[in-house]
């Protein structure tokens, strides 16, 4: 770990440490330099997207929604992640939707997510729907982060 964080500081970034009981990790932090403002109007209310690891397939379109009190994975990206369907856990307990409907998960499915040089089990609702994003990662995450 020493190691690590002596290389981070090299490079001029900040390392941040997080104690989890007698566990310490890195925990990098998100930043944004004058760069990353080009083409965006403020003030603004632009969704949060990125893309992570979820077990071995890289998932692009991924919201961040710290509203969202679950971690949703959806059909179609779990169809192209080429996961076998016997990875499913059933799940009864519907979640409100968009159109403010309910949504019956087709179950649940766990995957090891990695983002940011930190890994973490995440159990994903798969929801059948139509939408831009493969996947919404909700407050639970984040906060685990």
């Amino acid at each position: 770990m020493e190691e690590r964080v002596k290389r981070y500081k090299s490079l001029g970034h900040t390392v941040n440490l997080v104690t989890s009981e007698d566990k310490s990790y890195l925990a990098s932090a998100i930043t944004f330099t004058d760069d990353d403002l080009k083409g965006v109007h403020l003030p603004h209310d632009d969704p949060l997207i990125i893309s992570l690891q979820a077990g071995h397939f890289q998932l692009g379109r991924v919201l961040i929604d710290g509203g969202s009190g679950v971690d949703i994975l959806f059909w179609e990206a779990f169809q192209k992640m080429e996961l076998e369907e016997n990875q499913i856990r059933p799940s009864t307990t519907p979640i409100l939707g968009f159109n403010s409907q309910r949504v019956y998960p087709k179950g649940v499915v766990r995957l090891t997510v990695v983002v940011v040089e930190r890994t973490l089990p995440v159990a994903f609702l798969i929801i059948d729907s139509t939408i831009s994003y493969s996947a919404i990662m909700g407050r639970n995450w984040i906060h685990r982060m």
